[in-house]
């Protein structure tokens, strides 16, 4: 799963956007100078082509994505906050049925 996700992230992702393993099943992408709104269509359409993939050693297997957003806001203190932000929202796509996007803004979270 983990190298399926990394070669449709390659795939997808403009040569400009950087992308990393945070941990376990985790990633971290920064999609730099993308507004809040195209980054969501980026993530939604990005996680669309993850749920499509097939398993040749199970056909039955299907995969989800949840990802949480957060855009850079000059207060975060620094890369932790920001992260903080991003991880709020991975946490609200989680609970509010997985395999979705949620993106942060300012103190408040917003489910696609």
């Amino acid at each position: 799963m983990l190298r399926q996700l990394s070669k449709v992230l390659r795939q997808n992702l403009r040569s400009t956007d950087q992308a990393g393993r945070y941990g376990g099943d985790e990633f971290c992408v920064i999609l730099s100078d993308m507004p809040l709104n195209r980054a969501t269509q980026a993530m939604d359409a990005l996680r669309d082509r993850f749920n499509a993939l097939t398993y040749d050693q199970n056909p039955t297997l299907r995969a989800s994505l949840s990802i949480g957003l957060a855009p850079y806001q000059p207060g975060h203190a620094d890369s932790i906050s920001w992260l903080n932000d991003a991880d709020l929202a991975l946490y609200q796509a989680k609970s509010g049925g997985r395999n979705r996007v949620s993106a942060a803004q300012g103190t408040w979270l917003r489910s696609v």
